[in-house]
């Protein structure tokens, strides 16, 4: 009966140590998720920003072609301005379409691809 009784306080102690075992690997799977994710983000961010600055500074010149070319500077800008907000407009009507579902399905590959490894 003795021996019983140790075989069960040892497989308690291993079964514990498991549990701890999995719940630490748990934590560092989240954060490494965390920290993958943190990268990815920030990545998108300078992106974002780069692509916003270059779209700007194209904007500019065109304005400044397109107001030379009619001889008003201000012209130029206006026709500039109207087609960015048209493409506004463009970008709010088909959101859903255009720029959710393709980023949810990235993401969504992105953290399945990081789950099989």
């Amino acid at each position: 009966m003795n021996e019983i009784k140790q075989e069960f306080e040892e497989f308690q102690k291993v079964l514990r140590e498991y549990i701890e075992l999995r719940i630490e690997l748990t934590q560092l799977n989240v954060y490494d998720l965390t920290t993958q994710l943190g990268a990815r983000l920030m990545e998108a961010f300078l992106m974002a920003l780069a692509t916003l600055s270059a779209f700007l500074f194209l904007g500019i010149g065109l304005a400044f072609f397109i107001g030379e070319y009619l001889g008003n500077y201000s012209f130029g800008f206006f026709i500039v301005a109207g087609f960015n907000i048209l493409l506004l407009l463009i970008g709010f009507m088909f959101n859903e379409s255009l720029i959710f579902k393709p980023l949810r399905f990235v993401l969504l590959k992105w953290i399945i691809k990081k789950r099989k490894h």
